[in-house]
């Protein structure tokens, strides 16, 4: 299979049950960077907390939790419960700029935790899914993952001979490509740009 089962639930979960869904390529396109939007704010949450990530009060998204929880109760309306997603996505996000706090990834990964348990979805790995996910999305670009590895590493030589000027130039035209580079202390990790 091409695609991820967690595309086709987030895509069937999104509208109300009692609207048709729409199945067009640009829909699941949709589907995917939304994906990916939640699962990066997933895996930058669990990358914030260093023991337990187990919270038993949600107080920093408590007004959006008490929305998804009456969403549900009002004739299932997850597009309600998807708009509050992507309210605490933005809350989490914004909180992150200034400062990583522990408490809020937990409180973060509690919301996810709980809200996916009732959607079953959000369970997956999140490294292992936005690469699956980037990888649907680089076909769609027609550039190979070899491609790209092999700039990555021509980069990465250049950067070593501090050559900034040719490194440079390779993060630029891959993201003329429409990938975007992120160095990390585990190496340089590309993604697709949104």
């Amino acid at each position: 299979t091409d695609y991820n089962p967690e595309i086709l639930k987030y895509m069937m979960l999104s509208v109300h049950y009692r609207s048709s869904i729409n199945f067009s390529f640009k829909q699941i396109q949709q589907s995917i960077i939304s994906l990916i939007k939640i699962y990066t704010a997933l895996e930058q949450a669990q990358n914030t907390i260093k023991g337990e990530s187990n919270i038993s009060n949600i107080s920093y998204f408590k007004e959006e939790l008490e929305i998804v929880q009456t969403s549900f109760n009002n004739d299932i309306n997850t597009p309600i419960v998807f708009a509050q997603i992507f309210n605490v996505i933005r809350k989490f996000n914004n909180a992150f700029k200034n400062e990583k706090n522990e408490n809020i990834a937990k409180e973060f990964l509690a919301f996810f935790s709980l809200v996916g348990s009732i959607l079953s979805l959000f369970s997956e790995k999140p490294k292992k899914i936005l690469f699956e996910l980037n990888l649907i999305l680089l076909k769609e670009k027609n550039i190979s993952l070899k491609q790209i590895e092999t700039e990555i590493k021509k980069r990465d030589k250049s950067r070593k001979e501090k050559n900034y000027k040719e490194s440079d130039l390779i993060r630029d035209e891959l993201l003329e490509k429409g990938i975007e580079l992120k160095d990390t202390i585990d190496g340089t990790q590309w993604s697709v740009k949104l």
